[in-house]
This record gives C-alpha cells, sequence and structure tokens, in this order.
C-alpha cells in the first residue's frame, strides 16, 4: 500500500514536472529538479517547440528505499524514445535528480567521421567549440558541410544537412536580414556563426566578417529557409565600395523621385530576374514608387516597373549623371557624374541610390572635395592615403550605412565624395599612392584628419566619449595622441596662464601657419552669449544627454536631466570656468554658469555647439570671427576649435559685460591637420613622412 502512494506521488510529479516544461513555466519545473539548470535547456526548449512530444509515463521502478527510476515516453521528430528519470526523496518528498542531457548545434561545421566499435564517432565544430559524438550510422558529409544535430547525452538522435545556397554578391545586411544581388532577401537567424573555409581548414567569425560586395558566399538554411549560418569560401579583397547618395544638400539619403542620364550608352539591368535593356546615350530616365514598385520611364521608351533592386551601367569607362542632384560648394552647382553603377532600391515610399566603384576611382572625388587643390602633389597624397584607410576601415566594420547597402555614405558622415569634380591633380595624388594604407601593430589606422592645428594637437581620447560606455575621457588611441606642431619647442599647455599667452602668440614658427585659423579671436557682449548659450543647450542635450549635465542643487552633483526648448535654461550669465583641459589644450570640460541654472558641458563638440558666434537677437549686428589672415567672418556657424581661452570683462559690480574668445586651429584637433601637411610638404617633408609624423608608430602596407 505504501508503495503504490509512493508510486502515484511520483508520477504527480513527474507529470507536473513535464507539463509545467511543456507549458514553458521553466522557474517552476526546475524548482522540482536538483541538477544542474542548464542540463533542462534544450529539452525545455523542444519541448515547448512541439519537436519533443510527451506521449506517457510507462513505469516507476523503485531503487530501494529513498530512489526510484520513471521511464517517460516521447515521440521526438515523430520517432519514439524512452527517457529515463531518476528521483530521490528528499525532505520527505520526491525530487527529479537526473535527467538526460538533451543538447542542440542548430548549425553545427561537420569536419570529419570515423569507424568505432559503438558506430561511427562524429567531430563538429559548433560555432567556435569543436565536439565529438558518436552515431549510430555514417552521415557520409563532406567536410564542410553545415548540419542540424540533436543529441542525447552524446549520442546523436537526430542529424540533418542545413539547405545550402550559393549567393553570387552580399549587397545588402541588417541585424537581421542578409540580401544576395540574385538571390533576394533573407531573414538571418540571431547567433548565426560565419565559417571561413579555406581548403581544409577554418577559422570561425562573426557576423560582423560579413562584408558587402563579398562573392561566392554559402547560406545555409533551415526548414523556414533563414539563414542559420553563413560559409565564407573566397578571401576578399576591398577593391570596390559601395556609396549612398544623399540628396541635394546632404540632408537625408531617401529621394521622392530620380532622374538619371549618361553621355554614354546606359544598361538598365535587373540582376535578379536576369532583365537587360540598353539605351542609346543622351536617354533621360524619371525613377519614382508607386504603389511597392519603382517605376522606370526612359524618355521615348516605354516605362518598366520593378519590384527588385534596378541598377544602371554605363558603358565600359563611362559615368552616370544624377540630374535631380546638385552638389558643389559655391553659387554655381553642378549635376554629379558618377563612376562605376548605380544601383536603385526602394525604401517605404522613396528611393535610396548606391554607388558602386573601384575603391581607387571613389577617391579621385573625395580627396578634392576633402582638400583644397592649391596645396599641391604631396599634401594631397597624404589625403589620399588617409581617405583611402577610412574607407577601407568603413568597409570592414560596416556600421550604420549597411542596412542601406553601402559602406559609406558621400556626407561628413563618412567623408564627402564628389562634393568637388575630379581634377588631374587629386587623381595623380590618389594613383601615386594607390593601395597605400597605414596600419598599426596589424590594425588599420583610424586616420582622423581636420583643418587645422592652433599648434598641438589632441589626444583622442581627450576628445570624444568611449563609443560603447559614452564614458568620457574615452578610450586611448596609441598613434592619435597630443603632440606639438612648432618644431623643437613644446609646451605645457594644461596651465591656463601658458595656454593663454601660447593662443595670444602670432610668431610661432607651426607648421600650420599659413592657415586663416591659425588664431582667431571672437568676441561677444554678455547678452549675446548668454543667447547663444540659450538657443543651443537644449539642442545639445537632445543629441548626447551625457555630455550636457544639469547641477543639482538638493544633490550637489552634475545629473543628465531634460532641458526645456521652450523656457529660459540659464537666466543672466555670471561665468564660465574650464574645469579640465586636454595635453595639448583643449577644452575637455567646461562650466557655465546663469542665474537660472548651471550646466556642465564635457567633449569639444560639445562645447563649440553650445558656444556658437552666432547673433540670435534681433536688431544687432552679426557676431565677428577675426582671423589669422586679418579677415573678419560674420556669424561663423560654429566655434573653430576647442583650442581657445576665455577674457572675461566684468563691470565693477562683478557682472560680465563681454568675453573675448582667444582661440587657435580649426576642427577638432586629432590625427592630421591639412593645413599642417601642407607646411610639412613646404618644408620638404615627403607625404610618407608626413603620415607618420601624425600617426607615430604606423606603417604604410600595399593592400592590393
Amino acid at each position: 500500500m505504501l508503495r503504490y502512494r509512493e508510486n502515484m506521488v511520483i508520477r504527480e510529479r513527474v507529470e507536473s514536472f513535464v507539463s509545467l516544461a511543456a507549458a514553458g513555466r521553466h522557474e517552476e519545473a526546475v524548482a522540482l529538479f536538483l541538477g544542474p539548470e542548464e542540463e533542462l535547456e534544450w529539452f525545455f526548449y523542444f519541448l515547448r517547440e512541439g519537436f519533443f512530444r510527451y506521449e506517457q509515463l510507462k513505469s516507476v521502478e523503485f531503487q530501494g528505499v529513498n530512489q526510484a527510476q520513471a521511464e517517460l515516453e516521447f515521440a521526438i521528430n515523430g520517432q519514439e524514445q524512452t527517457l529515463t528519470m531518476k528521483l530521490q526523496k528528499h525532505h520527505g518528498g520526491w525530487m527529479i535528480t537526473g535527467f538526460h542531457r538533451v543538447e542542440y548545434f542548430p548549425a553545427a561545421l561537420f569536419l570529419w567521421e570515423k569507424s568505432v566499435a559503438e558506430g561511427y564517432r562524429l567531430r563538429v565544430n559548433n560555432a567556435g567549440g569543436e565536439r565529438e559524438l558518436l552515431n549510430s550510422e555514417k552521415l557520409d558529409l563532406g567536410s564542410g558541410s553545415v548540419v542540424r544535430i540533436i543529441a542525447i547525452d552524446e549520442q546523436v538522435f537526430f542529424c540533418e544537412e542545413l539547405q545550402s545556397k550559393s549567393i553570387s554578391k552580399l549587397v545588402s545586411r541588417s541585424a537581421n536580414q542578409l540580401e544576395g544581388e540574385l538571390e533576394g532577401s533573407f531573414s538571418l537567424k540571431e547567433e548565426s556563426p560565419v565559417y571561413h573555409l579555406e581548403g581544409d581548414k577554418f577559422t570561425v567569425g562573426t557576423e560582423s566578417d560579413l562584408i558587402l560586395g563579398m562573392e561566392e558566399l554559402q547560406f545555409h538554411l533551415d526548414k523556414e529557409q533563414e539563414v542559420a549560418a553563413v560559409s565564407i569560401t573566397r578571401s576578399y579583397r576591398p577593391e570596390l565600395i559601395r556609396v549612398a547618395l544623399n540628396r541635394t544638400g546632404f540632408n537625408g539619403l531617401t529621394h521622392s523621385s530620380l532622374e538619371l542620364t549618361s553621355s554614354f550608352p546606359l544598361t538598365l539591368a535587373v540582376r535578379k530576374i536576369d532583365f537587360e535593356q540598353r539605351f542609346p546615350a543622351g536617354t533621360v530616365f524619371n525613377l519614382a514608387v508607386e504603389g511597392e514598385k519603382i517605376t522606370v520611364s526612359p524618355q521615348g521608351y516605354p516605362a518598366h516597373s520593378f519590384d527588385e533592386r534596378i541598377s544602371f551601367f554605363p558603358e565600359e569607362g563611362g559615368t552616370v549623371e544624377l540630374l535631380s542632384l546638385e552638389r558643389g560648394p559655391g553659387p554655381q552647382p553642378f549635376h554629379p557624374l558618377y563612376r562605376g553603377h548605380l544601383e536603385i532600391t526602394r525604401w517605404g515610399e522613396e528611393l535610396i541610390v548606391i554607388n558602386e566603384l573601384p575603391l581607387e576611382q571613389y577617391l579621385y572625388s573625395v580627396v578634392p572635395s576633402e582638400m583644397p587643390l592649391r596645396f599641391g602633389l604631396e599634401p594631397l597624397k597624404v589625403q589620399a592615403v588617409a581617405a583611402r584607410a577610412f574607407a577601407v576601415a568603413s568597409i570592414y566594420r560596416g556600421l550604420y550605412f549597411n542596412k542601406y547597402g553601402a559602406h559609406v555614405d558621400d556626407s561628413t558622415s563618412s567623408q564627402v565624395y564628389n562634393n568637388i569634380k575630379e581634377d588631374p591633380l587629386s587623381t595623380a595624388a590618389v594613383e601615386q599612392t594607390a593601395g597605400l594604407v597605414p596600419f598599426y601593430k596589424g590594425e588599420i589606422v583610424d586616420a582622423r584628419f581636420f583643418s587645422t592645428s592652433a599648434g598641438y594637437t589632441a589626444n583622442a581620447h581627450e576628445v570624444w566619449t568611449n563609443v560603447d560606455s559614452k564614458d568620457f575621457p574615452g578610450e586611448e588611441v596609441p598613434y592619435l595622441i597630443a603632440r606639438s606642431q612648432v618644431p623643437g619647442k613644446g609646451f605645457d599647455l594644461s596651465k591656463e596662464e601658458e595656454l593663454k599667452n601660447f593662443l595670444k602668440r602670432k610668431d610661432l614658427d607651426a607648421y600650420d601657419q599659413r592657415s586663416p585659423y591659425f588664431r582667431w579671436q571672437i568676441t561677444l557682449s554678455a547678452e549675446e552669449l548668454a543667447e547663444s548659450i540659450r538657443q543651443n543647450l537644449a539642442l545639445r542635450y537632445s543629441a548626447q544627454p551625457d555630455c550636457v549635465l544639469t547641477f543639482d542643487q538638493m544633490r550637489k552633483e552634475f545629473v543628465s536631466r531634460e532641458i526645456p526648448r521652450d523656457a529660459d535654461p540659464l537666466g543672466e550669465l555670471l561665468d564660465l570656468r574650464v574645469v579640465r583641459r586636454g595635453e595639448g589644450g583643449n577644452i575637455m570640460v567646461l562650466d557655465l554658469e546663469g542665474t537660472e541654472g548651471t550646466y556642465r558641458l564635457i567633449s569639444e563638440y560639445t562645447i563649440r555647439f553650445t558656444l556658437r558666434p552666432v547673433q540670435y537677437l534681433p536688431g544687432r549686428e552679426p557676431v565677428t570671427l577675426h582671423t589669422f589672415d586679418g579677415k573678419t567672418i560674420s556669424n561663423y556657424a560654429i566655434l573653430p576649435s576647442a583650442f581657445a581661452w576665455f577674457d572675461i570683462y566684468r563691470e565693477a559690480s562683478g557682472t560680465i559685460e563681454k568675453v573675448t574668445i582667444y582661440g587657435g586651429g580649426n576642427g577638432h584637433g586629432v590625427g592630421m591637420s591639412q593645413y599642417g601637411a601642407l607646411g610639412m610638404a613646404e618644408r620638404g617633408f615627403t607625404f610618407a613622412e608626413i603620415l607618420k609624423h601624425y600617426y607615430p608608430g604606423s606603417e604604410l602596407i600595399k593592400l592590393y
């Protein structure tokens, strides 16, 4: 009778455990289990997903007074299987103490199998960890196959090879989707492994290894046709770049419509459906979204509608002209010409335009857009190498623009492209440095550059926050360091008095002395400066809330707090206090005190954006920036640099009357100074020597 009651208790306990697990109530199920929780992970998963279906409790066998064993029948993938559960009396009740270890390998790389006494032993790599398992039958798979395996106690119970899909070229990538040029889009499962295969060798990577433009990939698809793993079978060289093109004014990547032509014969192609049509030179095309399709209307020809990615290929050596875009910094804009080919995709109700072209040809239009041609060949060669380094790093990083199908865009968010027409001099600079990229200890240099130094560059970590943690100072970069740009002279610019004298000096024999921004000066009344702060403080908080802090009077500390845009957060300006400077003299932290609040600005761009030398008060004269060459500029859009010293003039009562800002340089101050490169070239330095100077410890390597 006692055994009968114990049998019923055990049955109730086992049935309860299985029903809780199947219902997804895992914490309650685990409470009935005395073993390691991780042993149940995949059992819970398969039970919940229906791959394991509980049929019945076949038997309970007692093994002494305090131990028992239950036999459970499951249907696993349609096959009947009996699993054993061990139980033990614990504090007067029965608890589960042991169960089969169920393991799941959703996309394992098959390596080899060999015959053993028990059947066959196979080795797989499961996203970086190698495992050996026993199998009752030979799989006959080739090395490099990707398989889905369920193992129970290291015995293969279920194994199937994932469907392999050859991908011509990867043209778009996001966190949950991959697109092949000819094959279309596929959903990407979370944490899908990436296998690099080369002969009989392999390495395991991550999704970040998938680079737009890669060819001959293998997508390994599960039954839902989702990508569970990717194999890279061909080494990649960054010889092509994909550029997302902004609207006129560089104010967005989506286009409501497009108009284009070419002075060369032009082929309209839809690669996925193998459609091609060639048009004569001079044909004008209009494109717009209609419904869920892109309508292409060639003047003089019938219109076409497509729901796939479309491309325009000019005859070899030709260009495509985008008539719906205007570029150029001056009063006479131009319609840009694009080498390579254009790809157009639908983005909601608008269009995205991608220009794919050889990386070196891309630089033909980047270099003159980023550096004045008058600087001459050697500085342009420095710019070409820096621009190439940025482009190659962007290709490998695959950050923001991958979701559009691009490596970079054509604005200052990446580097400016095709805003100045190609020129033989800048093209020569690219060609004479072809393939050269600076490396530091095996990694591509983050080749930051800016317009003008004040005679000293800045440490990168004292300019930018940490990308991941948002901490400031950020992460140190060993080759982006503060250095004097006055040959043979050093300065201690962390001290206010020495910095003041440094910025007031106009006789320094610095590399950058030819720049009009080598020294500059701005004077604002207290009211003008306070109004500039009012206009910009809340805007900057919205962009970087960790870099605009408010002093909390109760807590006696600075905190990140919403700043209302419709109120006066500052009141009367009482003081500006430099809290911290970088080694190069740049302001890192600045406090602003007003009658209505006190604020802390962190990082150079926050400071430059908030203290804009712009006249916001109606009826007043523009704010004037005095430059090193004796000229003046009205309402300059942003404080030229954070290499600045504040001379505060006060009335007898202590009230601020005006503030004169003595400054030097233009830009963030990290890495290569463009005017500094000019100055060094004029003193006989070669482009390679200039790069070594600005990125110390780096070496030039030819990529291709």
